[in-house]
């Protein structure tokens, strides 16, 4: 398992050269650093939290929610 500590590096797995443009990072990445704390800013009213408009080309309603530890319970990538 990965952990992605910053928006540079969520991108780069994401849409970087690299990519290969995973369906979900739900058991295979864990957000922390200042990812983590961006993360614990936006609180859902079920008691978790997320992180959203990483979508290089705008908003596309994009968004991976995770728990207080970083464990990343859903997501919605868009490519």
């Amino acid at each position: 398992m990965i952990t992605i500590n910053n928006r540079d590096e969520l991108n780069n797995l994401l849409y970087g050269a690299d990519s290969t443009s995973p369906e979900t990072l739900v058991g295979i990445a864990r957000i922390g650093g200042e990812l983590l704390a961006e993360a614990l800013t936006n609180e859902l009213s079920d008691g978790t939290f997320s992180i959203n408009y990483f979508f290089p080309m705008g908003d596309e309603g994009e968004g991976i929610n995770v728990d207080r530890d970083g464990t990343v319970l859903e997501d919605f990538l868009y490519y």
